[in-house]
Parts: C-alpha cells; sequence; structure tokens
C-alpha cells in the first residue's frame, strides 16, 4: 500500500512540475517579446544585446506589432552591416 501512495505522490509531483513549467514558458513569450530591441527575419537582440531565434508565431506577432523594429533580412546579411541598429 506504501508503495503505491509514493508512486502517486511522485506521479502528482511531476504533473505539477510540468503544468508550472508550460506555464511559465507561456508567460516567458509574453515577457521576451517586450524586451525585444530588434527583430530579424531569423530571429531577435534582446534588450540587453542577447540574440535569439524566432518561434515563427512569435515572428508574425511581433513583425505585425512593430514593425518599425523589424527587418526583413537575416540580422548578418552583408548588405546591412553599416546599418546603425545593426
Amino acid at each position: 500500500m506504501q508503495t503505491g501512495l509514493k508512486s502517486a505522490a511522485i506521479i502528482v509531483a511531476v504533473g505539477i512540475a510540468l503544468a508550472a513549467s508550460g506555464s511559465a514558458n507561456a508567460a516567458g513569450i509574453v515577457i521576451g517579446l517586450g524586451k525585444v530591441s530588434v527583430g530579424y527575419a531569423d530571429g531577435y537582440r534582446d534588450t540587453n544585446n542577447g540574440w535569439h531565434n524566432w518561434r515563427t508565431a512569435d515572428a508574425n506577432k511581433y513583425r505585425k506589432a512593430h514593425a518599425d523594429q523589424y527587418h526583413a533580412w537575416r540580422h548578418d546579411d552583408p548588405k546591412h552591416q553599416g546599418d546603425a541598429d545593426h
């Protein structure tokens, strides 16, 4: 009987951990998009100058909401090496 209770407790703990991490990831997307400094076709720079690859849905949302801070070229495109926000 105790083995069954231990197993049930472990399953519940794992389920809670997975549920918590899923909601944290969902919140992270919203918060993460707020920290985008400039967006490119292949990813974005955050406000700390870190590089991140886009998830397709996030790129589309960001491009529509922040067209003035989105560039439709790759961040390493040699044609745009001299751009101020590159």
